[in-house]
């Protein structure tokens, strides 16, 4: 049985009365870099040609009909969850033990749906179009289900992050960045690119199997290839049922078979899924210049937890200092925030939440590295026309700033990337640098008792000596 989403109350805006272009993308990125090819280099210029996967296996048993991007308007489904399960990439009608001990644990589980239907409107959407520009399954959206849960902040013990929960070094592998203004892990739009991208990759990499394809993705390439040569050596099958695999990667595939069984007939399982619609409701604005998110949502008028929710890959609740970038928005306010902006002084786009006063010594340079921003968001800031200040000034610190510690005033603090190592601790990386173990989990976004892997990314707050 099917019931009309009930919408929260961030989403109602969004979607009462307005009439949604789906997202076409922009070719001006810096927030959003694009995957760098420099940072694939080890997978084969042949390999990441798209094909089509329409007529493709999944498994042996198992075989694709997709529907056609091109498919008539008319002729699909209002309901995204319709269109999703009518694609019947992954749902086998034989049964499987190891599949059913998580349709059992699906079934009548309501409470689990609900919390994550309240979240996945934002995003689904967008996700089942890019799949279906890449002519990929449309059941891989519902991957974030077990990933993350549909919340773009999740962030697991393991370091991984966002709606795809990318790990730091696939991360870096596919060029989400990360640094102390932004996320891409976090993303909506990046990491998705990324993730289907990956996925896309797995695909062709494992025989175009699907099921060896998604424990590559959770268990990592170069963990399964081991186990399939493992299996060859042995004479034994290769497919993904027959392979030793951790117990992690051998609950992945299942509970995701389950899943998409599950939701291609809730009703007989004991659930009511929400009507979803198909139309994308936010669009890409770029900007050039820094922007406050709760000065955006102001100009939009809209919420301000909208604006986080939909841009969740900016760190510190304001863009970059350097742009161009891009913001997400309700597709609805996108032209009263342009208003907005032409109406609105470059000088006002940052709320300052802050203030310094200039002490003996001091220069603007030193002050905006101290509060990681650039000289000219400072200046603009306060209406300076050079960068001379004088003691005793109060200087305005942007929004966003003042989480830092201001108590440091014979320190500068600058931002470096750490790589971490073997037999690093965060107790240890803390102490040689001079912070705590609480200011490197913060900075991060990880628990305090969070164990590193080698080759993980910190950013860390170094503080050094002040120069003179």
């Amino acid at each position: 049985m099917r019931v009309k989403l009930l919408l929260p109350a961030c989403l109602v805006a969004i979607v009462a009365g307005c009439v949604v272009q789906p997202y076409q993308g922009s070719s001006t990125v810096t927030a959003r870099p694009a995957p760098s090819p420099s940072a694939r280099s080890s997978i084969p210029a042949a390999e990441l040609t798209r094909t089509s996967h329409s007529a493709h296996a999944v498994s042996g048993k198992q075989s694709i009909v997709a529907i056609s991007k091109d498919q008539p308007a008319a002729d699909q489904p209002d309901d995204l969850m319709v269109e999703l399960t009518n694609s019947q990439a992954f749902v086998a009608d034989e049964s499987n033990s190891r599949v059913d001990k998580y349709v059992d644990r699906y079934a009548n589980n309501q409470r689990y749906f609900d919390r994550i239907m309240e979240r996945a409107p934002l995003y689904m959407p967008y996700i089942a179009e890019q799949l279906k520009e890449k002519e990929l399954p449309l059941e891989l959206a519902l991957l974030p289900f077990i990933e993350s849960a549909y919340d773009p902040f999740a962030y697991s013990s393991s370091g991984a992050a966002g709606l795809w929960q990318f790990i730091p070094s696939t991360a870096d592998h596919f060029g989400l960045g990360r640094n102390w203004w932004y996320e891409g892990r976090k993303d909506v739009v990046t990491s998705t690119a990324a993730a289907l991208e990956y996925l896309d990759y797995l695909y062709k990499r494992f025989d175009e199997d699907w099921l060896l394809a998604l424990a590559a993705y959770n268990g990592g390439e170069g963990t399964l290839s081991k186990a399939i040569d493992k299996n060859r050596e042995r004479g034994l099958p290769v497919d993904y049922w027959s392979l030793d695999l951790s117990p992690e990667t051998r609950a992945y595939v299942p509970q995701f078979l389950a899943l998409t069984k599950v939701v291609a007939d809730p009703a007989s399982h004991g659930l009511n899924l929400p009507v979803m619609e198909r139309e994308v409701h936010f669009d890409i604005v770029t900007l050039n210049q820094q922007i406050d998110l709760q000065q955006a949502a102001e100009l939009a008028d809209i919420d301000v937890d909208m604006l986080y929710q939909l841009n969740p890959g900016f760190q510190r609740r304001l863009t970059p200092p350097s742009g161009p970038y891009e913001i997400l928005l309700p597709s609805d306010a996108v032209d009263g925030f342009k208003m907005g902006l032409k109406i609105t002084p470059e000088a006002d786009w940052l709320t300052p939440t802050h203030e310094y006063i200039v002490q003996p010594g001091d220069t603007l340079s030193e002050i905006a590295q101290r509060y990681q921003i650039s000289v000219e968001t400072m200046a603009r800031a306060n209406d300076l026309t050079s960068s001379r200040i004088t003691d005793s000034q109060i200087l305005k610190i942007p929004a966003g700033r003042a989480d830092i510690d201001t108590r440091q005033t014979s320190l500068i603090d600058q931002a470096i990337t750490y790589d971490v190592v073997n037999g690093d601790t965060l107790w240890g990386i803390a102490r040689k640098h001079h912070v705590t173990v609480k200011d490197i989990a913060a900075w991060n976004q990880l628990p305090n008792s969070a164990t590193l892997k080698p080759g993980q990314k910190l950013i860390i707050m170094a503080r050094e000596p002040k120069a003179g």
